[in-house]
C-alpha cells in the first residue's frame, strides 16, 4: 500500500485517506503500551535504527500546511521524497537521544535531539531539538545556535512524538504538528 509512494509524496488524496484508515485501524487493534517510555524493558522496542516509509498529515486541518513526504523539525521542513536515498531515525532510549537523518546523493542533513517521557502520556516523547547539520561531499557543518534560538522563541511547548503502535519491525507515530509516520526496521519494504 505504501511501497513506491515516495514516502507519501506520490499518493493521491484517496490513497492517503486509505493509508490513514489502515494506520488508525492498527492503532486500535494493537495500541502501543501506555507505559512504553516509562518501562525500561518496553522502551527497548524503540531502540535502534528506524527507516521512514511514509509520512503525511493525519488531519484535514494540517493537510494544507504539510507537504506530503516531508518531515519538519521545529519549523525546518525537509522533503524526504525525490532526492532522499535514506530517511532514518536513530533512537537511544538509555541516553534519551534521537537523530533524524536524511541522506541524498550529494550528502545529507541531520538533526540531533534529546527527549524525555511526557508527564501526560507514557507513549509520548517530549523532544528538544539541539543540533542541525548537513554535509556536502567531504564538507560538514553543524550548529546548535539555530535550535537554541528556535527553542528560546517557542511558545507552543515544543515538539513531541507519540508512538501509537510498535512491534519488532514496524512503528507508527503521530507528531505535534498533526503528521503521521510509518517507520520500519528494514530500509526497504
Amino acid at each position: 500500500m505504501i511501497r513506491n509512494k515516495n514516502r507519501g509524496r506520490s499518493c493521491s488524496p484517496e490513497e492517503r485517506a486509505d493509508i490513514l484508515a489502515v494506520f488508525e485501524e492498527l492503532e486500535l487493534l494493537k495500541p502501543a503500551p501506555g507505559t512504553l517510555l516509562q518501562d525500561a524493558e518496553l522502551a527497548k522496542l524503540l531502540d535502534g535504527q528506524w527507516f521512514l516509509q511514509y509520512t503525511a498529515s493525519g488531519t484535514e486541518e494540517t493537510a494544507a500546511e504539510t507537504v506530503p513526504g516531508s518531515v519538519n523539525a521545529a519549523g525546518i521542513e525537509v522533503d524526504t521524497s525525490n532526492n532522499a536515498t535514506i530517511v532514518q531515525q536513530n533512537i537511544d532510549v538509555n541516553r534519551q537521544t534521537l537523530q533524524n537523518l536524511v541522506l541524498t546523493r550529494w550528502g545529507g542533513y541531520y538533526v540531533d535531539a534529546k527527549f524525555k517521557c511526557s508527564e501526560s502520556c507514557g507513549q509520548r516523547a517530549d523532544i528538544t531539538f539541539e543540533t542541525f547539520g548537513f554535509q556536502i561531499g567531504p564538507l560538514r557543518f553543524s550548529t546548535k545556535l539555530l535550535f537554541a534560538l528556535i527553542n528560546w522563541k517557542r511558545k507552543d511547548g515544543g515538539a513531541w512524538l507519540t508512538t501509537t503502535f510498535v512491534d519488532d519491525s514496524m512503528r507508527l507515530a503521530r507528531g505535534n504538528k498533526g503528521s503521521v509516520f510509518i517507520l520500519t526496521k528494514k530500509e526497504r519494504i
